[in-house]
């Protein structure tokens, strides 16, 4: 995998915060960092395709790809977080 180098700028209290994660996992920065934006990544993945399930802008297996998950992971993280997302339809009779 290619490393490609990232800069920005963050505040004081962050960078106390990842020296911190620096020190508890044995880390160098760049590596710290790495890990860090990776659980960042996959967790908005998460969460957005939640948003888009249950907004009803995506199908299930369309929200499960969007958070890289299988269609079982997916729905046991929507069973952890109590997720709702199941529209029931009544058909009506005439």
């Amino acid at each position: 995998m290619a490393l490609r180098p990232v800069a920005t700028r963050i505040p004081q209290e962050m960078e106390k915060e990842l020296r911190e994660i620096m020190r508890y996992e044995r880390l160098d920065k760049a590596t710290t960092v790495r890990k860090i934006m990776e659980i960042g990544i996959s967790e908005w993945r998460k969460d957005f395709a939640i948003q888009l399930l249950q907004r009803g802008k995506a199908s299930f297996n369309k929200a499960a790809e969007i958070a890289k998950l299988s269609a079982w992971e997916f729905a046991e993280l929507l069973r952890e977080r109590r997720v709702e997302w199941v529209e029931a339809t009544i058909p009506q009779t005439e």
